[in-house]
């Protein structure tokens, strides 16, 4: 009877039928052997309510300790509410609030302060950053990048510039034409992938091209390059808008304009022959990197007259010991296209080809996993090829028969531009050029792009592929 007492006491039961319940849960305990559930279940139906309303019971809260069980319950509340919060206090999920202008100038001056690091920066942006104005947020990013570039510091796999994408993605409406630019160029200089921002961008910029200034202009087209998205209505936009307004770019300005475009395989001849009718005369001004940029370009364009070509080899050739290896692939293309379209133009020197031909051989990308799964389906069909065939021009070729000069280039995302707004692709400009190069020196060129790869799945469909686009017909 103490037991009993006991049991009534601690659950404050006094229904008569829970507590000859729970009695006999006591003498199920002291046998030998547990009962089955279908005993239990038995045993419940004969219990008035079942076994719900004993847990019912089970679960109140124990009357001996009430201020406790309400102090608990302050407590779970109140870790509940700090769970739902983020580090500065606003909810989770509410819209983003700026900060008082004081505040916003502050940060301003802390972020762009001369202690400021990568990580600084980051920091405040992962502390105060769902309170940041759109000048913070650009300034934040162009800051990040710079200082990141200048350190070798990468934050491309950062989650934060991912989150501070996302918030310059939201507020992409506020901010201002330079602060457009920065933004661009800031994910583009940090290789961070940022496609809805600049889908987003380049819709934001482009009734607003007339506020721009020269370099945010330039920085923006170099932005979109950069990051392999090719935004052709901005293009021709500015395409159309710049010529007027070239004799404000400087010469990194120039050759910036004229990489992106040729970059991004846009026509625009008329750009191009403007820049060039600006940039001649002012070759001296240019460094080696933007000679390289800019004559690299107009092999591209491939519309600028033999006249100012001429002074641009003649300017190549005066400096060519001043530039780095990257620069002389470019420069080596550049003669290349300029023996085939003008022959009657200044040739290299024997040692100045041959270390240009060599630089260019070096820099050749290595092969890819497609282009080795391109070639097996091959070696499969029995169709003769060479593996990264090296023409007497010194151009590679990823698969080659070089009896019946057929040349089949596997291109990879690297070889391709995103067309902006969609999930489509484009060749870009370098790809355009090299095949343009390889068709002039004789070759037929065949594209095998990923996109088209990925979806064949079994050998039997990538042999298919293969000989229809060959021309090869099932023995």
């Amino acid at each position: 009877e103490r037991g009993f007492c006991a049991w009534g006491k601690v659950c404050h039961v006094r229904e008569k039928t829970v507590l000859r319940e729970m009695w006999r849960s006591l003498t199920w305990r002291k046998r030998s052997s547990p009962p089955s559930r279908l005993e239990h279940g038995r045993r419940d139906e004969r219990f008035e309510g079942g076994r719900d309303q004993r847990r019912e019971h089970a679960s109140r809260p124990l009357a001996a300790s009430p201020r406790r069980s309400r102090r608990d319950g302050d407590e779970r509340r109140a870790r509940s509410r700090s769970r739902s919060r983020d580090r500065d206090g606003s909810r989770k999920g509410s819209p983003p609030q700026e900060a008082p202008m004081r505040q916003q100038i502050a940060w301003g001056k802390q972020i762009a302060g001369r202690d400021a690091t990568v990580q600084s920066n980051l920091r405040l942006f992962e502390t105060h950053g769902r309170h940041f104005n759109a000048r913070n947020l650009s300034t934040t990013a162009h800051r990040v990048a710079k200082l990141g570039t200048k350190r070798k510091e990468r934050v491309m796999n950062d989650s934060r510039m991912r989150d501070l994408a996302a918030f310059c993605l939201r507020r992409v409406s506020d901010h201002d034409t330079q602060g457009l630019a920065n933004v661009a160029w800031a994910f583009a200089t940090a290789r961070v992938e940022a496609p809805e921002l600049f889908d987003a961008i380049a819709v934001a910029a482009l009734p607003r091209l007339g506020e721009f200034s020269s370099q945010g202009l330039a920085n923006t087209v170099w932005a979109f390059a950069t990051a392999g998205v090719r935004a052709r209505e901005l293009f021709d936009a500015i395409a159309a808008a710049a010529p007027p307004r070239l004799d404000q770019f400087d010469s990194q300005n120039l050759a910036n304009t004229a990489w992106a475009f040729a970059s991004s395989g846009v026509k625009a001849p008329k750009l191009f022959e403007a820049i060039a009718t600006e940039a001649v005369p002012r070759l001296k001004e240019f460094k080696p990197q933007g000679l390289a940029n800019t004559a690299w370009a107009f092999a591209c364009a491939s519309c600028i007259p033999a006249e100012q070509l001429a002074v641009v080899v003649d300017r190549v050739i005066e400096v060519i010991g001043t530039f780095q290896e990257v620069h002389l692939c470019q420069i080596y293309q550049f003669f290349l296209y300029t023996r085939i379209a003008h022959p009657e133009l200044r040739a290299l020197e024997p040692q100045h080809q041959q270390k240009l031909r060599a630089a260019y051989m070096h820099m050749s990308p290595t092969n890819s996993r497609l282009h080795r799964m391109v070639a097996s389906t091959l070696s499969r069909m029995r169709w003769a090829h060479d593996f990264e065939h090296v023409t007497e021009e010194g151009i590679s070729i990823d698969l080659a028969q070089p009896n019946t000069k057929i040349a089949i280039e596997v291109d990879g995302p690297s070889h391709h531009l995103r067309i902006a707004g969609t999930t489509d692709f484009v060749q870009n400009g370098a790809t355009l050029l090299k095949t343009r190069l390889l068709e002039d020196f004789g070759w037929k060129v065949m594209h095998i792009p990923f996109y088209e790869w990925d979806k064949l799945k079994q050998y039997a469909d990538q042999e298919t592929y293969m000989r229809g686009r060959l021309g090869i017909c099932r023995r």
